[in-house]
């Protein structure tokens, strides 16, 4: 898989220049070099600025006289505009770069921020699995990790019948519509339907209920393409509110043994707030920002057991 072009969000003053405010400083050591190497990367960059008016003027021409090249200086890009159907005042950007934001109180070079960008770039699509019987919490998981980290929660396309008209974990697809899809990505069957998720539904990072097939089919097609994270959940039948049938439909079919997911979590809550936390520790552990994205399969499995 090839790069990813982001929109970079890079501020002037102490980032790309000497911070001087409200006069302009000289231009950071190797700036201009790694600035013009994400431009030739297919990046878009926009100058975010707090200058505005005489200042903002002063910055262009500084700027336009070192030939460092941008796409837009605060301002937002007309695709994402369109997009988006607003031109907010924040300025939209998959990545800020900024003295005082995510590089802040460090010493940082402009080689690691380039390669720090590069690596993001490089990475491909992260799916969290969410495997567990019914009633254990596999959704409320999916649903909180969304609405908390605004990492969506992948809809598998079924032909199976919804269960109820407002039900909202799937796209509910005809058996021909179904048959159409290319490229299928862990296909498989369950209870007599069919399910899988489509390529392009895949963003940077996603979470995935799934069955243990559907998983097993995710690390088999991998390739490459995406990395998969097992995310085991296990609850005691006494706690899972849902039809005894659906239990013990259940009993038989998850066997894969709690060392091939890196994450086990005990769902032994009656409230969803020590869930939460739960749920709040493992993302830390998996996306912390000294070493964003870096794949940990070399180490042990990482067992969150609470």
């Amino acid at each position: 898989m090839g790069m990813r072009s982001l929109v970079l969000a890079i501020d002037f003053d102490g980032t790309i220049a000497i911070d001087r405010y409200p006069e302009v400083g000289r231009l950071k050591r190797q700036a201009k070099e790694y600035l013009d190497r994400l431009y030739d990367d297919g990046h878009r960059i926009i100058i975010n600025s707090c200058r505005a008016g005489y200042g903002e003027d002063k910055m262009r021409q500084f700027l336009d006289a070192q030939g460092i090249r941008y796409h837009a200086i605060n301002s937002n890009l007309p695709d994402r505009i369109a997009a988006y159907q607003n031109d907010c005042r924040k300025v939209g950007a998959d990545l800020y770069i900024d003295d005082k934001g995510v590089f802040a109180n460090r010493i940082i070079t402009w080689p690691q921020i380039y390669a720090y960008i590069t690596k993001m770039a490089a990475t491909v699509p992260v799916i969290l699995c969410i495997v567990g019987e019914s009633g254990t919490g596999k959704t409320e998981i999916a649903t909180y990790i969304e609405q908390e980290y605004g990492i969506p929660m992948l809809r598998s396309c079924t032909d199976r019948p919804p269960r109820s008209p407002d039900e909202d974990g799937h796209r509910f697809l005809t058996p021909a519509e179904f048959d159409t899809i290319d490229h299928k990505i862990a296909a498989t069957e369950f209870g007599g339907y069919r399910y899988a998720c489509r390529p392009e539904d895949l963003q940077a990072r996603n979470t995935y209920v799934i069955t243990e097939d559907g998983y097993e089919n995710l690390l088999r097609e991998a390739d490459g393409r995406y990395r998969v994270v097992g995310i085991r959940v296990c609850r005691p039948a006494a706690l899972r509110l849902v039809d005894p049938d659906r239990i013990a439909r259940d009993r038989d079919r998850f066997v894969l043994p709690l060392i091939s997911y890196q994450y086990v979590i005990d769902n032994v809550w009656t409230e969803v707030a020590p869930l939460y936390d739960c749920i709040d520790t493992l993302l830390v552990d998996l996306f912390h920002i000294d070493r964003h994205n870096t794949w940990r399969e070399h180490q042990s499995t990482a067992l969150i057991k609470v």
